[in-house]
């Protein structure tokens, strides 16, 4: 099983994402579009496991948030990376509710260290992922235009769990399957 760990967005979110991504394809016309029903917000991504292992990520996942308080975050900011001048991924950003995010990050990769897998080199920055390039190019115009005027989509949505997804390949592009949910907080 392909496994990774994130937050699952409201149906209503990703069609205004889906909108968003007609929106701004002209902008970036050789860019892979994450459809409709993959948008998400990776706390952590796994890799191959074997299907016996998910008890214990589930264990770690629920270890991880027992402390943890929902909260809400703030969808608002486009961005790249590595950067607006060569930019690989176009991405709607957290900005409130970005540092409860990374918490959970954190506090997620500590557990699942103690289960062996190997901790996040990079920091975690909260995003949600529109669209792929296959090959470097500047996006600095689009930047500029979208720190200027209103933000693309403004949406507020509530995080009351986690999501253990299942991602499968096909010739169509990865799809997500639910293994396991987790709340936020003790049950």
């Amino acid at each position: 099983m392909r496994l990774f760990i994130g937050i699952a967005l409201p149906a209503d979110l990703r069609a205004r994402l889906a909108e968003l991504c007609r929106t701004l394809n002209p902008a970036v016309p050789s860019a892979k579009w994450v459809s409709e029903q993959s948008f998400h917000i990776t706390l952590k991504f796994l890799g191959e496991n074997a299907s016996e292992a998910v008890p214990g990520i589930a264990s770690a996942m629920r270890r991880a948030f027992e402390d943890e308080s929902p909260y809400g975050i703030r969808l608002d900011r486009l961005g790249m990376f590595p950067s607006p001048k060569r930019a690989r991924v176009l991405w709607l950003g957290v900005s409130e509710g970005a540092a409860e995010t990374v918490d959970l990050a954190v506090a997620l990769d500590a557990q699942l260290e103690k289960s062996g897998f190997r901790a996040e080199e990079r920091p975690c920055h909260p995003h949600i992922t529109l669209a792929r390039l296959r090959v470097p190019r500047p996006l600095a115009q689009l930047a500029d235009d979208a720190s200027a005027g209103t933000p693309p989509v403004d949406a507020f949505v509530s995080v009351a769990s986690v999501t253990l997804f299942e991602s499968r390949l096909s010739r169509s592009g990865a799809q997500y399957f639910t293994v396991e949910e987790v709340p936020l907080g003790k049950v």
